[in-house]
């Protein structure tokens, strides 16, 4: 599992909600032609009792929506695939099959994303490759690569 790290001494919490906010907005404004839609969402358990701030903070830097749900019951399950599939223009469906009925909270994230490459993989050097599914599930898929050297780094 990889997760984000920050040291909390050196970097204010508000901070850190910002940047998020602002790498929001600028995933935003993409060339026409490209399709970008990403949501959050806090299933959360109607028995739990969040405090106004965190659920007034989710929403103003990371827009996302708050639905009460009951974890215990069947249609838990449902209203959340349901929610994933509409979300990614039907990519993806059914991505859990089950649900502890001891959650109280759920944070979903989906992104769907259609662009064109700026620089285009050369279809010729497509190959057949094994793509891991999990730790016992080996499937074979179609598979790209290019070596180029890029620039990257983090922007203030």
């Amino acid at each position: 599992m990889k997760e984000l790290v920050f040291n909390k001494s050196s970097v204010k919490e508000e901070m850190i909600h910002k940047g998020f906010h602002k790498v929001q907005n600028i995933l935003k404004q993409l060339k026409s032609g490209h399709e970008l839609d990403s949501t959050i969402v806090l299933f959360i358990d109607s028995k739990l009792n969040l405090l106004q701030k965190f659920l007034d903070d989710a929403q103003k830097y990371y827009q996302s929506d708050v639905m009460p749900l009951n974890f215990e019951k069947p249609e838990a399950l449902e209203k959340i695939n349901s929610y994933v599939e509409k979300k990614t223009n039907g990519k993806i469906k059914a991505p859990l099959d089950n649900i502890d009925p001891m959650t109280v909270m759920m944070i979903t994230n989906t992104v769907f994303f259609k662009g064109s490459w700026e620089h285009a993989f050369n279809v010729d050097q497509t190959r057949e490759e094994d793509f891991h599914v999990d730790e016992n599930t080996v499937v074979k898929v179609q598979m790209m690569s290019r070596k180029r050297r890029v620039s990257h780094g983090l922007y203030t």
